[in-house]
């Protein structure tokens, strides 16, 4: 019984913390909207994944080198996917990955960016945060 109770009270610790931190972090959800954005739309799709919208002024899909810019300013790591089978390419999609490391928890973030290929000026950002013990 003790056991059971010591092994619930630590999942629900870690539960909390990273409840707390993805609260903490909410402000550097900044990070991902870029100025002069309008019609900003933050929304939970899953219990660790939000995605935001908005649409942003300028050349079509230069919004995707800014938001590159400054997840890599802040150390964020980024891939692009080409998208072969898209209808108007070139269409890619980015990858951004941030792991920081809280004791024996890691934080893994991810950003994901795309756009909308009907409408250039949409900015479509889905960010997750996962928690994993170091090894």
């Amino acid at each position: 019984m003790r056991r059971a109770l010591t092994i619930i009270a630590l999942v629900t610790t870690l539960f909390a913390c990273g409840a707390g931190f993805w609260a903490v972090r909410a402000a550097a959800l900044a990070s991902f909207i870029l100025p002069g954005a309008t019609n900003v739309n933050v929304s939970w799709q899953t219990l660790g994944g939000l995605r935001i919208t908005y649409h942003n002024a300028g050349a079509p899909f230069a919004w995707r080198d800014e938001l590159g810019r400054r997840l890599s300013a802040a150390g964020w790591h980024g891939r692009g996917y080409p998208n072969v089978g898209a209808k108007r390419p070139p269409f890619v999609t980015v990858w951004y990955t941030h792991d920081m490391q809280l004791g024996f928890v890691v934080i893994t973030e991810r950003a994901v960016f795309g756009g909308d290929a009907d409408d250039p000026t949409r900015v479509i950002v889905d960010v997750s945060r996962e928690l994993h013990l170091s090894r």
